[in-house]
């Protein structure tokens, strides 16, 4: 099959969505399947041979890091699609190429589309100043039917929880939604070498490390790792090391290392971004995981802790309850400081639980292949080009609440 994905967001910028369809994309070619990536065009990065860049403008003003693509110049796009020929295009964003330039593509080629809701919007949109959550809401139930039924043949939602979001909260009701949460590359994290991060960073054999993994930002809510951390040391929690990994916007990352500072944790590890074996290295390196955002719909860095054999305290959030149901590989833990150091110390100390919470993070992990999950991406395909209903297996058992349309 020959696949056309149309997203906003690629490196250098790296967040859940550029993961995503990489680690997607990777499998479907091994898997014999042909992708084409049509992204924004950033200053300075090298165009891959199954990418095509559209030109763009800076898009700062909304994001660090972001360009918006020039979606109306369909012309020279056209011209590698018709040598591509795509049998269907799958947006993975709601923005100038994931929307407006993937519908246009769609209506040209008259292929099926199907699209993927990464974002819990009427979350994300709440941090926006002077909007509120009503009207968030309000638009939400508005645009998302109206958006769907005129241009996706089928929508993939990465949790069952984000489908049950899509169908009654946004008001899209009976609709086809599969299921497909994004797996990893299980195989990786038999690599790990945990001993040579700590070396590289003065870290004890016997000491133990508290990891934050992944990006940063206001939504993300990694002030309640930085409050947890300064909790376990004043309930007395002994040799600890506090690991933060990633990066995030200038501005919030100042804010973060200021709250640090203030709360007079001078010995926090912040390694920025890692990649390859130094990120492999970072898990292999951790006895215990901390996730506080509120707003994942997956949460990759989740299924990677679970691979890692790293056990978590998570807020009971939608991706994390959906990977992690009846708490496998987790303690949950509510959105307090307080309550997170007091799970947290409970796995530390607790050397049976600790060592049944490890047993189920590998588990659950096994779950997450990418192979399998490449797989489930290629029968909702087959079923949007077939015109076939999704068989249940990937839409689960929608509850449909009174109400809803």
């Amino acid at each position: 099959m020959r696949v056309a994905i149309f997203q906003d967001t690629t490196r250098p910028k790296v967040d859940g969505v550029v993961i995503s369809t990489e680690l997607f994309m990777r499998e479907l070619k091994r898997q014999g399947h042909e992708v084409l990536l049509v992204v924004p065009r950033f200053p300075g990065q090298e165009c891959g041979e199954d990418m095509y860049q559209v030109d763009s403008v800076n898009g700062e003003f909304l994001y660090p890091k972001t360009r918006l693509g020039k979606f109306w110049q369909t012309k020279p796009l056209k011209k590698r699609l018709d040598a591509f020929q795509p049998d269907l295009v799958h947006s993975m964003t709601e923005f100038a190429i994931g929307h407006l330039m993937c519908t246009a593509i769609r209506n040209h080629y008259d292929v099926p589309r199907v699209h993927t809701f990464h974002t819990l919007w009427n979350e994300y949109l709440c941090y926006l100043p002077l909007v509120p959550d009503w009207l968030v809401n309000a638009w939400m139930r508005w645009a998302a039917p109206r958006t769907v039924r005129k241009r996706a043949n089928a929508l993939i939602a990465p949790s069952v929880e984000m489908r049950d979001t899509i169908m009654n909260e946004w008001n899209v009701g009976e609709f086809p939604i599969a299921v497909v949460p994004t797996g990893i590359e299980l195989d990786r994290f038999a690599h790990m070498d945990g001993a040579a991060f700590r070396a590289a960073r003065g870290i004890r054999p016997d000491e133990k490390v508290v990891l934050y993994l992944g990006r940063m930002g206001d939504e993300k809510n990694v002030e309640l790792v930085v409050r947890t951390m300064r909790k376990l040391r004043d309930r007395g929690v002994p040799d600890l090391r506090f690991v933060i990994a990633g990066g995030g916007p200038a501005p919030y990352m100042k804010r973060l290392k200021k709250l640090a500072a203030e709360l007079g944790l001078d010995d926090i590890i912040w390694t920025g971004f890692v990649k390859d074996q130094a990120w492999l290295n970072c898990y292999g390196a951790a006895d215990l995981f901390l996730f506080p955002s509120v707003t994942e719909t997956q949460g990759l860095v989740v299924v990677e802790s679970l691979a890692a054999g790293v056990p978590m305290v998570s807020v009971k959030a939608m991706g994390p309850k959906n990977t992690m149901a009846g708490e496998q590989g987790c303690l949950w833990g509510d959105n307090d400081p307080d309550d997170f150091a007091e799970k947290a110390e409970r796995l530390l100390t607790d050397e049976a639980l600790y060592a049944e919470k490890k047993k189920q993070a590998a588990q659950v992990a096994s779950r997450y292949s990418i192979e399998a999950r490449a797989k489930d991406l290629v029968e909702v395909y087959d079923c949007a080009v077939a015109g076939r209903a999704l068989p249940p297996g990937l839409t689960g058992q929608p509850q449909l609440e009174a109400g809803s349309v």
